[in-house]
């Protein structure tokens, strides 16, 4: 018998199946893929809604195949080109989101930005209740207050909260509650195609356009990515952009959005140890006291009991689903 990877570690039943453990595989790589945006984020000289535009892009026409590959196979399905009106808000959400947050990260301090962002978990259960009725259970509630306190914790030290910064912390706040409604949107229209690619490629290309329209009406300058710029975008596309944000609505497909939206808070352990080793920056007091903390949280909430079609995690009705390659 071949070895699996979850042989190795101790899970609970409801999570060792072939079909439970693909999407957890792949909410790990899409974690460790996310750590690494904002390295190269702080590396661009391009405007933000610039950037943004030309990593979607970029992404949308690697994945493009698989678009592809999706509308040939699932032409016996009930899929139709006005089936991709679902990809429209959300495309426009992480265009949005893209933008405001380089926009407000900008503006205020590091720990400001940070604890926002890891806010989602506190609001996405009330957009997922609204948008399909799910609910989240007591062990997840545990878990997201364990993870949180560790945000806390991470946060506190340096927190700042002054005149100088409230506008980049209202911006990032905002940026917040459009990445939350990006990712329960991901959970409720995602689910509605037959195939995840025939999903993410048209919103990534709906984001793109859309983020090339905030930057022209903000006035930011747009340019074409060449050189140390082009090599950055590209990068931000195949890792953040695809091995991250694609692979988030993948495991939105099967796993609840509060799971997901926990998990992510991980981030920054991974975050950390990149900066240590590609900067040599050492980790703040308060990295060491909120890791184990963030892990415990996600830990607590993956284990969680219960299978996302279970009652209070509907599933949509008609739904077919294809695993990425």
């Amino acid at each position: 018998r071949s070895l699996r990877i979850y042989d190795l570690v101790p899970l609970p039943s409801s999570l060792t199946s072939s079909t439970s453990a693909r999407p957890l595989i792949a909410l790990v790589v899409a974690v460790l893929a996310l750590s690494t945006s904002v390295l190269m984020l702080r590396e661009s000289r391009l405007a933000p809604g610039t950037l943004s535009c030309w990593r979607l892009l970029f992404a949308a026409i690697i994945l493009f195949p698989w678009f592809v590959r999706g509308w040939i196979g699932h032409r016996g399905v009930d899929f139709r080109p006005a089936m991709l009106r679902h990809c429209v808000v959300p495309g426009l959400l992480l265009a949005l989101h893209f933008t405001t947050w380089v926009i407000g990260a900008r503006a205020t301090e590091v720990a400001n930005a940070s604890l926002i962002v890891n806010m989602v978990p506190a609001v996405l259960p009330l957009l997922l209740w609204f948008l399909i009725r799910e609910k989240i259970d007591r062990q997840e509630i545990v878990g997201t207050t364990i993870a949180f306190a560790g945000v806390l914790v991470l946060s506190g030290a340096d927190l700042t909260v002054s005149a100088a910064t409230a506008r980049g912390d209202l911006i990032c706040f905002g940026s917040m509650l459009l990445l939350a409604a990006y990712l329960a949107f991901g959970r409720r229209n995602g689910r509605t195609l037959p195939d995840v690619w025939l999903y993410v490629v048209p919103l990534y290309f709906i984001a793109s356009a859309g983020s090339l329209g905030l930057a022209w009406i903000t006035g930011q300058k747009i340019e074409l990515p060449v050189g140390r710029e082009l090599v950055l975008v590209t990068a931000l596309a195949i890792g953040p952009t695809i091995l991250g944000h694609a692979l988030i609505n993948y495991t939105l497909r099967h796993l609840p959005g509060q799971r997901v939206a926990v998990a992510s808070q991980c981030q920054f352990v991974a975050a950390g140890m990149l900066e240590l080793g590609f900067n040599g920056v050492l980790p703040t007091w308060g990295f060491y006291l909120a890791a184990p903390l963030v892990l415990l949280g996600a830990g607590v909430v993956i284990t969680a009991k219960g299978h996302p079609g279970r009652p209070g995690h509907p599933g949509r009705q008609g739904e077919v689903d294809s695993d990425p390659p």
